[in-house]
């Protein structure tokens, strides 16, 4: 049972990943949007901001950041899927997927809408199922 939480829960990252870059590559694009929305996102790419080393807009910060976030997800939860069971299902594994959907389930409450919401809630769940079943 463990077993097949910790695999739901890191096949629901990767989904999530998966979905969240080919959002971002598909669908931010100022043809694709509403006029206001496009409107804000030619001001972003206008805005340009001071980073160490280099001057970027805010629109490439915000993609940089959004790839990089759905990158990480796939990578994660790939990771996972690769891990042998034994390792897995071990207690600091079962810690830091839980701790790391927890915080993901937080800030998608926070900040994001109903997919990312449920999508992290779902490897939440899964995780603090395959740890209390670990105890």
């Amino acid at each position: 049972m463990s077993e097949t939480l910790v695999m739901i829960g890191s096949i629901a990252f990767v989904v999530l990943g998966v979905g969240h870059t080919l959002a971002e590559l598909l669908m931010s694009s100022p043809d694709k949007l509403p006029e206001a929305a496009a409107a804000t996102v030619t001001a972003m790419k206008e805005t340009r901001i001071a980073m160490p080393g280099r001057r970027v807009s805010l629109f490439m910060m915000m993609r940089g950041f959004s790839l990089m976030m759905g990158v990480l997800l796939v990578g994660f939860g790939t990771l996972d899927l690769l891990l042998p069971a034994e390792v897995a299902l071990s207690m600091p594994v079962l810690v830091v997927n839980t701790g790391v959907a927890g915080l993901g389930f937080a800030l998608a409450s926070r900040y994001f809408f109903a997919v990312p919401i449920v999508g992290t809630l779902v490897s939440l769940v899964c995780f603090t199922g395959a740890l209390v079943l670990a105890m």
